[in-house]
């Protein structure tokens, strides 16, 4: 099933995505599954109860990364 971010991203195999905020990892799974094994999705998620959530992990194409990507509110 498309997911939301679908409607207005176009992500192929092989590109290289910068996800913000990863949260619960829906979409980090999806991004991985359409990039493929030449993609590279780049999740990033600041909160770290949120961490636990991420399970894409274990596709070869996700690097988790435990920052925010700006310092403000």
């Amino acid at each position: 099933m498309p997911r939301p971010f679908q409607k207005w991203l176009s992500i192929r195999r092989g590109d290289i995505v910068l996800e913000g905020g990863s949260a619960l990892d829906e979409d980090a799974i999806r991004i991985a599954e359409l990039t493929g094994d030449g993609g590279l999705d780049i999740a990033v998620e600041p909160n770290p109860f949120n961490l636990v959530f991420i399970n894409a992990s274990y596709y070869g194409n996700v690097v988790v990364i435990h920052r925010a990507l700006w310092n403000k509110r």
